[in-house]
Order: structure tokens, then sequence, then C-alpha cells
């Protein structure tokens, strides 16, 4: 294992799927994230968002710069990368990068807006000396759109957040393709942290700066089964994802990570090219779900009443 190199992981993961949670375990285990990272309020995230401010500032800018909110499944406009913003950004994350000693040699970003943008980090950190690996965190997005939707009702559109779900999470798996990383699904990190740890360590060819001896019972008191809600069976992602592709992806990224196969990168790409055809003509509009399926509307909504506080259930 080297630990001479000077390293930054990237945590590549859609909204709501434990990214934080890593972050945190990473910090645990001796990453830095930066010092100006953004407070997470006590309702949504009491156990700290861990995005720093200028990270999450540079990548509102870009979507801004191309007309779109960081909410949006659009696929990016051919060439953007070649774009002043784009350009800005860069030397932003030089910047950033910069607030880092030469000695520090383990450093890690998180952000779920990163997915989008990774050709820009990876180009960056390379010119920089970095060696460049991916942590890439899968979460059921039917899981996923349940727990965003409790943000408000402009995120209860569950198909709508399927779509957002595989923008991040193929556009993510794409642009992390030939470098080292590492795949697994959220309730792998809940049951046994210490597997996803070493799997990380093994796959990204590092020994984490902290030993488990040291700072493992702080981990413990930070993993909880609390913090997986919202869960749903395969079976019902199947049932609610009229197009089907999240529910694929999922069930590719769940056996791959399982290791139980290798990630089909054919079909994936197959998808990929099927989201962009499909999502062309919205323009950042609302996805309507193709005619009146009463069947999926019932479904969606004792979904919602299963996950609602048991008060809410009553009326």
């Amino acid at each position: 294992m080297d630990n001479k190199a000077r390293r930054l992981v990237i945590i590549a993961g859609m909204h709501r799927s434990g990214t934080s949670l890593l972050a945190n375990i990473l910090h645990t285990l001796g990453f830095s994230l930066g010092d100006n990272l953004i407070p997470a309020p006590e309702y949504d995230n009491a156990l700290g968002y861990w995005e720093p401010q200028e990270v999450v500032d540079l990548h509102e800018a870009l979507f801004k710069a191309m007309h779109l909110r960081s909410d949006d499944c659009d696929i990016f406009p051919a060439g953007w990368q070649g774009s002043a913003p784009a350009q800005q950004a860069k030397n932003t994350i030089t910047q950033w990068l910069g607030t880092f000693s030469d000695q520090n040699r383990f450093i890690a970003v998180k952000d779920p807006r990163i997915c989008r943008f990774l050709p820009l980090w990876t180009e960056v950190a390379k010119e920089q000396g970095f060696d460049v690996s991916f942590v890439l965190p899968i979460r059921n997005p039917l899981e996923v759109a349940l727990s965003l939707a409790k943000r408000g009702d402009e995120y209860r559109d569950t198909q709508r957040s399927l779509l957002w779900w595989l923008a991040h999470v193929l556009e993510a798996e794409r642009n992390s393709r030939g470098h080292k990383r590492v795949v697994y699904i959220y309730p792998e990190l809940i049951e046994n942290w210490q597997d996803v740890a070493e799997r990380i360590a093994r796959n990204l060819e590092f020994s984490w700066p902290e030993e488990y001896t040291y700072v493992g019972e702080k981990i413990e008191n930070i993993v909880s089964p609390t913090l997986y809600r919202n869960q749903q069976s395969s079976d019902a992602l199947n049932a609610i994802d009229q197009l089907g592709w999240a529910a694929q992806v999922f069930d590719m990224f769940s056996l791959h990570s399982a290791g139980k196969d290798e990630l089909n990168l054919g079909q994936l790409d197959k998808i990929y090219e099927q989201l962009v055809d499909f999502l062309e003509p919205l323009k950042g509009g609302k996805f309507t779900p193709h005619g009146s399926d009463e069947e999926i509307k019932q479904l969606e909504k004792a979904i919602m009443v299963q996950n609602a506080p048991w008060w809410k259930r009553l009326f």
C-alpha cells in the first residue's frame, strides 16, 4: 500500500445516499475534507453535511451558467467543459486544493453535485499531482426519492427523482472509469462499515491514516441503523419505475457490489443514451408520466403513507 502519494478521494454519490456518513467516516479515519464546511440543520442531518462551502458554490455557479438548477436532471450541453465558467471552476478547484498543505496526503471531497462535474475535478487534481480515486455510494433510487420528498412539494415527483438519480449515478460511473474506484450499496455501510472501509482501502490501494483500533469505537457511535430510513425493496422500485432504467441500473450495481457480476458497461452506456434522448425535449421541465396510470399513483400514495410519521397516518 502506497501512503506516500497525495491522494484525493472523490465521494461521487447522489443526494440522500449516505454520502455525509461516508465523509464523516473518512474524516474519522484520517482524511481532511477542508475547513469551511457548511453547517447542517439538526432536522436534516445532525451529523453534518461535510461539504466545503467553496465546492458547493463553484458547482452552483456552473449550474447557473448553464441556465440550470442543481436539482435539474438535464444532460449538460455539448462543449460545456471548454466554456469560460468551466475554466473559472477549474481555477477555483485549484485554489481549494491549494488550501491543503503538502504534508496533508489524505484529502477527500464530498458534494453530491460533484457527480456531474467529475471531468473537471479529475483534470485539475491530476495536474496538481494528486492520485485521484473514487467512491460511488449507491442507494435504492426509490428510497432516495422518498427521502427527497420530505424536503418539500417540489421533490414529490417520484418519476422525476428517479431521473435525477440516474443522471448523477450514470455520469459518476462513466467519468470514473479507468480510475481506482469502489462501489457499495448504502445498507452495506450501515450493516458493516468496517468491511466497506477495508474494501475502500484495498481497491484504492492505501492504508488508513488512523487505525480502527483507535477510532473504531468513535465510528461505531456514528453509524446507526436509525440512519437508514425509507427502506424499500427492489420489487417496489420495479413496480413504480415507469421507464425501468433506474431499476435496471440499481440491480447492476447491487450485483456488482455483492461480487456477483462485473458492471455491464455497454448496457450502462445504452441506458445513458436513452436517458439523453428522453431528457432532450424536457429542457428542465417537470416530468409527466405517460398517460394516467392509476396503479402507479396508488402505489406512490401507499409508499408515502408508509413512510409518513405515525401521527400523519391517522388522518
